[in-house]
Formats: structure tokens, C-alpha cells, sequence
């Protein structure tokens, strides 16, 4: 018995569309015998520490990078490099006297969404918010042991560090009696 099929073109994507219902029907038995045969695999628990959020830390200095982010987004086609600005240099200018001079920091406090300094000038304490001004200093940044000040006028920084107080520890003279003391409390069996 002989199939008759049309010669040329349509004979042969006749031919083609068989062969591949063919191999499509031969691929679905052998992969349901494969699911038949090898069953459910078991379920992998993730790993304690993959389910573990972490909240992340941003430097305080990123929200200008954020910032420039937002204005000028990275994937914009209009998206230009920055243009540098111009500096001037300006001629160091006589200033009056520094007011850290005889300015110790005494303290750092924090105190709800207010934080700052306690500063020593002359004799007398000053409270220095974050932000707030002092003889044309601006205090920027707190860690837990100096303050950051920023001059208004020429962006020169000034760190102040936070003075500890050295207490000594009090010194004993051992007495005659501290020796038996310790020997009668020592384990006889050693």
C-alpha cells in the first residue's frame, strides 16, 4: 500500500509537520513515564539565614547621590554628564580669632529627634544643636566621641574630640593580714 503525497514543497512540510508530531508524542510519554516511575522529589527547606531581613544602613552622605539620582534617572536617553562649575579660589583672608581655641567638647547628648553638643567656652557650657550655628561654625556631625564643624564661610572642617575624664584606679597597700586571708580560702586539695 502506497501513501500517494504531493511532490515538491507541500510533500515535504507534510513529511516535516509528521516528523514532529512524532517526536513531540514520544517526547510527552517519555516524560510522563519519567514523572511515573521517579515520583515527587521531597521539598528543600531554605535556609534559617535566607529568610533573615536586614535593614540596610545608607552613609549620611548618600542623600546627594540619591538626590542626583532622582533629578537626572539612569536610563533616560536625554541623560547628559554633569557639567563641572567653576571654582574659585579664593585668597585666604584675615579672620578673627578661632573660637575652638579655648573650646573643649564636655559632651554629646542625644535627646529624641534632637542631638548635639555641650561645649566648654571660657568657663561656660554651651548647647550646640546639630545644624545650629556658633561663631560662624556649623555643627554637621556627631560620632559617639567628637563633633564635626563646618566654617559657613569657606567649607573648613574642624573635628572636636570628646575629653575623658582618667580616673585612677585607688591603689591598696596589702595588709599583714592578707596573706593568711588568702591562704585560708585556698582549696586544700590544690
Amino acid at each position: 500500500m502506497k501513501i500517494a503525497l504531493a511532490e515538491g514543497l507541500p510533500g515535504r512540510l507534510a513529511i516535516g509537520a509528521g516528523a514532529a508530531t512524532a517526536l513531540l508524542a514520544l517526547a510527552l510519554v517519555v516524560g510522563a513515564v519519567l514523572v511515573i516511575s521517579r515520583g515527587v522529589p521531597d521539598a528543600v527547606p531554605p535556609a534559617p539565614d535566607s529568610l533573615v531581613a536586614f535593614r540596610l544602613q545608607m552613609p549620611a552622605e548618600s542623600g546627594e547621590l540619591t538626590g542626583a539620582l532622582v533629578e537626572r534617572p539612569l536610563f533616560w536617553s536625554s541623560r547628559r554628564p554633569v557639567e563641572a562649575e567653576e571654582t574659585v579660589v579664593e585668597e585666604p583672608r584675615q579672620r578673627g580669632p578661632d573660637p575652638f581655641d579655648k573650646a573643649t567638647l564636655a559632651g554629646i547628648f542625644v535627646s529624641g529627634p534632637d542631638s548635639g553638643v555641650i561645649l566648654r567656652l571660657g568657663g561656660e557650657r554651651n548647647r550646640v544643636l546639630v545644624g545650629d550655628d556658633m561663631a560662624g561654625w556649623q555643627l554637621v556631625s556627631l560620632t559617639p566621641d567628637s563633633a564635626t564643624f563646618v566654617r559657613l564661610q569657606g567649607g573648613e572642617e574642624r573635628v572636636l574630640k570628646l575629653e575623658h575624664a582618667l580616673v585612677a584606679a585607688p591603689i591598696r597597700e596589702p595588709s599583714g593580714d592578707a596573706g593568711t586571708e588568702a591562704d585560708s580560702q585556698r582549696n586544700p586539695d590544690e
